[in-house]
């Protein structure tokens, strides 16, 4: 029962953050293309490719996590997609670039990236295996569906309380350094 609700909590909880991703990307989508620009990781010629299609992947991704016939390959692409977006922000951490905005959360939760970025993409990959590793155990009642769901929001709540804190962290920054 354990692992069948972890492995619910952990399938929502992605399922959650890449759309999440992807409505942030969509309500801003100029602001999203910037801040691909500015990792300097991508070909000019792609960014407004990868501007677009990027959100679709991610609601698409979301939603076939759900479906028990696309969970693999799924899984295969949130973790290729998370991968792409550490090594990015490894990337650019590595240059002296931490300034910039992640591109994660739009223009109103704008986030440098950190060393924190980096290990919550670690830990979405971590859960992205278990799913995979443990999708066989996954809820077969609707009661645990529901006590998985509980803990998901819990989850995110916990999730988006540590973001908020970065936005915010960044934003003190700012007014730190111009003040």
């Amino acid at each position: 029962m354990i692992t069948s609700l972890i492995t619910a909590i952990a399938a929502l909880s992605l399922s959650y953050v890449f759309a999440d991703s992807a409505l942030h990307k969509f309500s801003s989508p100029q602001y999203f293309r910037a801040a691909l620009d500015n990792y300097r990781v991508v070909p000019k010629l792609l960014l407004r490719p990868l501007g677009h299609s990027l959100p679709l992947i991610e609601v698409a991704l979301a939603i076939g996590l759900l479906i028990p016939s696309m969970r693999g390959v799924t899984l295969l692409g949130m973790a290729f997609l998370l991968s792409a977006y550490t090594a990015g922000m490894a990337i650019n951490i590595l240059r002296g670039r931490a300034d910039i905005d992640c591109g994660c959360s739009g223009p109103m939760q704008a986030e440098g990236l950190s060393p924190w970025l980096l290990a919550r993409n670690v830990i979405f990959l971590f859960m992205v295996a278990w799913v995979e590793f443990r999708s066989e155990s996954l809820p077969s009642n609707v009661s645990t569906w529901f006590l998985a769901l509980g803990g998901t929001v819990v989850l995110v709540l916990f999730y988006q309380s540590l973001h908020q804190l970065g936005a915010n962290n960044k934003l003190q920054q700012k007014v730190h350094n111009h003040g």
